[in-house]
């Protein structure tokens, strides 16, 4: 069941992002594609945040080191 239940997740979030951004999830998470595409397994490591830079709100953290490094001060 909640296998299932996590693939209808992110094909619902597949359909949004087509409908919302007008581009297919491969072209908006193209730097986390497996092979080209985006699947479950791609988009398992995706974080969003401002704890790094407060200038931006909720983007990508894409260094887990200065995060880290952020968050201990």
């Amino acid at each position: 069941m909640f296998c299932s239940a996590r693939a209808k997740f992110f094909e619902l979030t597949k359909e949004a992002c087509q409908e919302q951004f007008k581009l297919s999830i491969d072209k908006v998470l193209a730097h986390l594609a497996i092979g080209g595409k985006v699947n479950e397994d791609s988009v398992r490591s995706l974080l969003f945040g401002d704890y790094v830079d407060h200038d931006h709100f909720y983007d990508e953290i894409t260094d887990v080191s200065q995060l880290i490094k952020t968050m201990e001060q």
